[in-house]
């Protein structure tokens, strides 16, 4: 198998597992580590669905257009890190009587955050992972 896509397949691999790890380890020390499985468990679900549905056309799309710089794909993977809190809590404001929009809006602005820092971290180690390892090494004299 060539190194260029063995590499793309490691990233599509452990990347989105990263923010699944990272979240358990740290809730583990608070709550637990049968409690902490089972958020983890949750985050390694939405990870790959959003690997899968959205990484892999922006991947292709990004390395088509020759976007291949980390800025790139940082930007895209906050986008992908926060397109499933749009999708899963904007229903629930339009469902919600007006008065709770804001009380619904400020108790669940921290899954947006999780999800915006879980996109970062997966695109990041994605990108060091799979694309910047294909960029030519400019040997150090």
């Amino acid at each position: 198998m060539k190194t260029g896509l063995l590499r793309l397949l490691v990233g599509f691999l452990i990347a989105p597992a990263m923010p699944a790890a990272l979240i358990f380890s740290v809730q583990a020390i608070f709550i637990g580590y049968e409690n902490a499985a089972a958020g983890a468990f949750v985050f390694l679900i939405i990870g790959y669905a959003s690997a899968l549905v959205l990484g892999v056309p922006i991947h292709f799309f990004l390395q088509s257009k020759k976007l291949v710089g980390l800025g790139s794909y940082l930007l895209l993977g906050a986008i992908i890190g926060i397109a499933y809190y749009v999708v899963v809590f904007i229903p629930t404001y339009l469902a919600a009587d007006s008065k709770y929009v804001l009380d619904l809006l400020r108790n669940t602005v921290g899954f947006g955050l999780m999800g915006l820092v879980g996109g970062l971290i997966s695109s990041l180690v994605f990108w060091f992972i799979a694309v910047r390892a294909r960029r030519p090494v400019i040997p150090m004299r």
